[in-house]
């Protein structure tokens, strides 16, 4: 009999608690959201500096409390400083104009441990279309050397297009104090980024003419670890804003990012 008014007991003091926590998940768990936001990253090898800046519009659904996926439209431009690359008889410079591009996000949490979350995120992006690139400056190396070619001809008659799409995996680790998630982000972003380049009649007559043959296509890209520190800032009434950003060298490589989004709840469709 005491242990049974015991339990109880333990479930009337229990049910206002739980009550709480429901109620603190659902007013975090908004089905609908509306980010938007900005970000810039900068890579620096001795053969590679990219400068990317990007203007996201991203829809985000939540079904349930554990899954959120996310659409992605953006634009981007970028700079690319291409140096002593093994494959690419000539260095450039090049500035890739704002181009569209979509993609998705994911995200699943994990665990949930007192104020503490691990969530998986993935994501990939592709461009809607080729982007055609400005040759800013270019040097030229081994065949291109015997080649009369300045950069004035080589931008009107040489046509070079950026190829690329791109995909990441991370753990976030997140935690609560107050209205504030601090969270870091650890994973791992890959590439797939290549040059295709076009001589017109003209052009290629040229390189004919001194015997050079350009490859169609120059790979470039890769595999890279990263991470990101920021914070979640809840605004109150589903508004939110995210800041984060991160700086690491390894070896004569640097990475710097910086990211921040204002998100916006859409209660329209419920899930």
């Amino acid at each position: 009999m005491k242990l049974s008014a015991f339990i109880a007991c333990g479930v009337l003091l229990a049910l206002p608690a739980s009550a709480r926590a429901d109620g603190a998940r659902a007013k975090e768990d908004q089905p609908v959201h509306l980010a938007a936001g900005f970000d810039y990253m900068s890579v620096r090898t001795p053969e590679v500096t990219i400068a990317r800046r990007r203007f996201t519009l991203s829809p985000e659904f939540s079904f349930g409390s554990r899954l959120t996926i996310a659409p992605t439209a953006r634009l981007t431009s970028t700079s690319l400083d291409l140096r002593e690359q093994d494959n690419l008889p000539l260095d450039l410079s090049l500035t890739l104009p704002w181009d569209p591009s979509i993609g998705s996000r994911a995200e699943l949490r994990m665990v949930d441990v007192w104020r503490f979350r691990l969530s998986l995120r993935g994501e990939f992006e592709f461009p809607l279309s080729q982007n055609q690139v400005h040759i800013d400056s270019y040097t030229p190396k081994r065949e291109l050397l015997i080649a009369p070619i300045d950069v004035d001809t080589l931008r009107n008659h040489v046509q070079v297009n950026h190829l690329w799409r791109s995909g990441s995996g991370s753990l976030v680790l997140s935690g609560r104090i107050g209205p504030v998630r601090p969270y870091a982000e650890f994973g791992v972003m890959a590439i797939d980024s290549s040059l295709a380049l076009s001589p017109d009649r003209k052009a290629q007559s040229v390189l004919d003419a001194q015997k050079v043959r350009l490859d169609r296509f120059y790979q470039e890209g890769g595999v890279s670890p990263f991470y990101t520190i920021g914070a979640h800032v809840d605004l109150g009434k589903g508004f939110s804003v995210r800041l984060g950003g991160s700086y690491f060298t390894t070896g004569e490589r640097s990475l710097f990012i910086t990211e921040g989004a204002f998100v916006v709840p859409l209660d329209i469709v419920r899930f």
